[in-house]
């Protein structure tokens, strides 16, 4: 698919779309840290054939950029929503479905909070509600709010991840909880082979900048009325955004349904992808609107 950019002030957004014939609304799916937005291409090859949809990358991910001087004490809840509501009203200029993994369930939660009027559903896929994390991730988190040496190890910590697709798959394959499972299915294979070029070329400077800020970020508060209806999932052996913040989730937002895929981890979807096929499926014959002008 071809690598488009959405031009946000002075930084550029980069991202890739299948335009359906049908004006059924379109989806927006929006990856996770330190991903590419082409995690999503294999699966919704297969799961989204009769809808439009956009794979968003976000700020800072290769190819996208960052503002020019980008200060990272301005990471807050507006910074995700100011590129995302500026895509929505300039690209897609319908209302639409929101999908995203972890960090992206993150935004696509926070973004529907605030912009209710734009979102018909959103579904948040291993999401949490702040960014304390757990596991690897959550000992790289807490590495990257120190010192310049423990900067210096967060950087190393990635790239080692970026120095071969060998490294890069065995660091996906430690957020699955049956990690020798996972390895044989084709659709986490494929996904590695899409995703790894594009991961290679991460300036991890970059990611570091937003990575430290995210523990300051809790958007519990204003889940609480959020209007657009909510389907939330789950592994419940996630060692990176444990099953509380789901059931937080659940419990905060008034119209919500969660879903718990057992035996897996932090990649649900993959892990699990014949089940997630079918909720996936049911969700979207849930919201089955038509393409609305904004």
């Amino acid at each position: 698919m071809e690598i488009q950019f959405y031009h946000h002030g002075d930084q550029k957004i980069a991202f890739s779309s299948k335009i359906s014939k049908s004006n059924l609304a379109p989806i927006i799916l929006i990856h996770g840290f330190s991903a590419s937005f082409n995690f999503w291409q294999i699966g919704m090859e297969q799961l989204a054939v009769e809808r439009t949809w956009y794979q968003l990358s976000l700020p800072g991910h290769y190819p996208s950029t960052l503002p020019d001087g980008f200060n990272p004490a301005t990471v807050d809840i507006n910074f995700f929503n100011d590129f995302l509501n500026g895509f929505i009203l300039d690209i897609v200029k319908s209302k639409a479905l929101l999908v995203g993994h972890s960090m992206g369930g993150f935004v696509a939660l926070n973004y529907a909070s605030q912009f209710p009027q734009h979102v018909i559903s959103v579904m948040s896929i291993s999401g949490f509600l702040n960014g304390n994390w757990t596991g690897f991730e959550g000992w790289v988190q807490k590495i990257s709010q120190g010192n310049l040496l423990q900067s210096k190890a967060f950087q190393s910590a990635f790239h080692m991840m970026k120095r071969s697709k060998l490294i890069f798959k065995e660091a996906a394959l430690s957020y699955a909880h049956q990690a020798l499972k996972l390895r044989r299915k084709e659709i986490f294979n494929k996904t590695i082979d899409k995703m790894y070029p594009l991961i290679r070329k991460h300036d991890i400077a970059k990611l570091h900048m937003i990575f430290s800020q995210l523990p300051s970020i809790n958007i519990t508060d204003m889940l609480r009325d959020l209007k657009p209806e909510t389907w939330i999932i789950t592994g419940n052996r996630d060692k990176i955004i444990r099953i509380e913040h789901a059931m937080i989730i659940d419990h905060v937002i008034p119209h919500s349904k969660l879903l718990i895929y057992d035996d897996c981890g932090h990649l649900p979807l993959i892990e699990d992808f014949e089940r997630f096929s079918q909720d996936f499926g049911d969700w979207l014959n849930n919201f089955s609107e038509i393409e609305t002008s904004i």
